[in-house]
């Protein structure tokens, strides 16, 4: 920066004194945004993703979780099943939608072989789900996929060469929230023959099917009751810890960056610092962010907008409540029918998500 700004070819140098600090600052910690200072504030577009996971098409916005990705790509190419388990709010669903996918499709490009890729949550009907992940992505319409599916424990990897074409295409099946299979389906036998077709396709080694499952931490005692799934995730797990400081200031600023947005300097640690060793913070973080964007003067973020949003720990609950407040009577009670049935409590007490 000093060598930049002492340049004997005054074109070389910095054009405005303002550029010069904000460079000196970067290089004392990245705690300052660069953006094109020609860039209207009305063209700013907003890269945080409120409280909804990143999806594939996130991918640009998504950053500070490289070593994981690459860690969950290799596990991913060289195993037939992945599971990727961490606490609730850990980011496990992003990382996999956002970080993994589009390293896979990318890797695919410069193969052999093309990927097929399909997804599902489990629900209360886990082969319906299923069945439904496996049309969007197969090649010919299968009659009766359904029955064939639940027949017996290779229904799931017969069907699989039915679907795909007639190459050396693979399909990457992802099973987000694995837990709803223990938590929201109630027969214990589909959900027996569910797992069972799940370990065929990860043991036979002529299988052209990739398992990938997102699960909390605090269930994984579940597919671990059983025997045959319970030894393979042995060999299978990949755990997703909260961010580092680093991850979560490169997850902050490097979104900013792309999308012409400013940071005040010192706020990105302040934000850090406040989110760092939160469980489930990651979610809140996010929502933070996008109301902050909605706060910024011109393009730059600053202390002033943070404080009047609530910060990280108040954003959520002022915007909650600004909504809640503005509704009738009759509202707020359906308001609170639906809370109340967006969580299923089983009999020991453990909660989860209910769509």
């Amino acid at each position: 920066v000093l060598a930049r700004a002492a340049h004997p070819d005054p074109a070389e140098r910095f054009g405005r004194v303002d550029d010069f600090l904000r460079a000196l600052r970067r290089a004392f910690g990245a705690d300052v945004v660069t953006r094109d200072r020609e860039m209207a504030p009305a063209e700013v577009r907003n890269p945080y993703k409120g409280l909804r996971a990143f999806a594939e098409t996130d991918a640009d916005d998504f950053a500070g979780r490289d070593e994981l990705v690459e860690e969950l790509l290799d596990h991913v190419t060289s195993h037939r099943l992945t599971a990727v388990v961490g606490p609730s709010g850990s980011g496990k669903s992003s990382l996999v939608r956002a970080g993994l996918l589009p390293r896979i499709r990318r890797r695919a490009a410069g193969g052999p072989g093309t990927v097929l890729v399909t997804d599902m949550f489990p629900g209360s009907y886990p082969f319906e789900e299923l069945e439904a992940a496996l049309l969007r992505v197969g090649v010919t319409h299968q009659d009766g996929l359904l029955g064939e599916l639940v027949a017996d424990d290779r229904g799931l990897l017969r069907m699989s060469k039915q679907l795909l074409p007639d190459d050396d295409s693979e399909l990457l099946l992802v099973i987000d929230q694995f837990e709803e299979l223990f938590l929201l389906n109630h027969d214990d036998e589909a959900r027996q023959r569910f797992l069972a077709n799940l370990v065929t396709v990860a043991s036979d080694e002529r299988s052209r099917v990739r398992l990938v499952v997102t699960m909390r931490a605090d269930h994984f005692d579940r597919p671990l009751a059983d025997p045959e799934f319970g030894a393979l995730l042995r060999t299978s797990v990949v755990p997703v810890s909260m961010p580092t400081y680093d991850e979560l200031t490169r997850a902050i600023a490097q979104p900013a960056a792309g999308s012409g947005l400013e940071f005040e300097a010192g706020l990105i640690p302040r934000i850090v610092g406040e989110v760092a060793d939160q469980p489930g913070a990651l979610p809140l973080l996010q929502y933070a962010l996008t109301e902050l964007v909605g706060a910024r003067e011109g393009a730059e973020l600053t202390m002033a907008g943070y404080e009047r949003i609530g910060g990280v720990d108040g954003a959520l609950t002022r915007r909650a409540e600004e909504i809640y407040e503005g509704m009738g009577d009759a509202a707020r009670d359906a308001t609170r029918e639906v809370f109340l049935r967006l969580v299923a409590v089983d009999d020991s007490g453990d909660d989860t998500r209910r769509r």
